[in-house]
């Protein structure tokens, strides 16, 4: 639904909102890592690995590898 509302803009926020930042990224380590109620699917050794891989991922394609969108609005 973000990315509909910021990237394609099918939905009028203008109105109401001011757009401050739009920031989509990759996070596969959220995702490999179980959530909050599974143990993680990679080793903790592997963490800063997995963490550079999503910078890369994010660096290449925001369609394609955005997982998760940091969205800043101030009320108008």
């Amino acid at each position: 639904m973000p990315w509909r509302a910021f990237f394609l803009k099918e939905l009028n926020l203008k109105s109401k909102y001011k757009i401050k930042l739009v920031e989509p990224f990759s996070d596969f380590g959220f995702l490999l890592s179980g959530g909050y109620s599974y143990k993680a699917f990679y080793p903790k050794f592997l963490y800063s690995l997995i963490k550079l891989i999503d910078k890369i991922l994010t660096c290449i394609s925001i369609r394609i590898f955005s997982a998760r969108m940091l969205i800043v609005l101030e009320k108008n």
